[in-house]
């Protein structure tokens, strides 16, 4: 619908990732353990919640009732996360959070980035994941670990995306939404059968 993000064969508007960001925010690591998070208790998110394009609400370590929070920034329904940091293949793996989760914390690997109104999460999820822009947070991440590489908020700001008018990227969403509901129904079909 929209082609190559690099290449722009439709001629969008280009514009930087920056111009259309209205705030990241980056989250607060703790130590936890990995197990199954029992009532009331809180935990920090892995990044592998993000890595495979959807989120992953059991990925993540639980914090002790005695440690001091520093920082509490959770999923809220809407946001976009952006995993900052990763293997060299998996920074700028993102995810789009359906549901408000207040007893999970973003780890700072992790940043929520919300967009201006002339955006749409959804078109802005599917140019980020795009392999070219993907190769492009690659080549821009450094890193000593031959395991952990991170892309600088100034480098994600900076970087050129085609900007649609809102009309499509819109359309895109419904679009996208719909499949979404169609594979829903469908694992819930599988799973009645079962």
């Amino acid at each position: 619908m929209f082609g190559d993000p690099t290449s722009n064969p439709k001629s969008w508007n280009k514009d930087t990732i920056g111009s259309v960001v209205k705030s990241i925010t980056a989250g607060w690591s703790a130590n936890g353990e990995v197990r199954e998070r029992r009532e009331g208790e809180k935990a920090v998110l892995k990044v592998s919640a993000v890595t495979q394009g959807y989120f992953k609400s059991d990925e993540y370590k639980v914090i002790s009732d005695d440690t001091d929070i520093k920082k509490y920034v959770f999923p809220e329904k809407g946001d976009l996360l952006f995993s900052r940091a990763n293997t060299r293949e998996m920074v700028g793996a993102t995810c789009i959070i359906h549901n408000d989760y207040p007893d999970l914390l973003l780890p700072d690997k992790l940043w929520k980035v919300l967009f201006v109104d002339r955006v749409n999460v959804f078109y802005m999820k599917y140019v980020l994941s795009e392999p070219t822009i993907r190769a492009e947070f690659s080549a821009k991440s450094t890193g000593t670990s031959g395991s952990m590489y991170n892309v600088s908020m100034d480098k994600f700001k900076k970087i050129c995306i085609p900007i649609p008018p809102l009309e499509f990227q819109n359309k895109f969403a419904d679009f996208v939404k719909q499949v979404d509901k169609l594979k829903f129904e469908m694992k819930k079909s599988l799973k009645n059968e079962l």
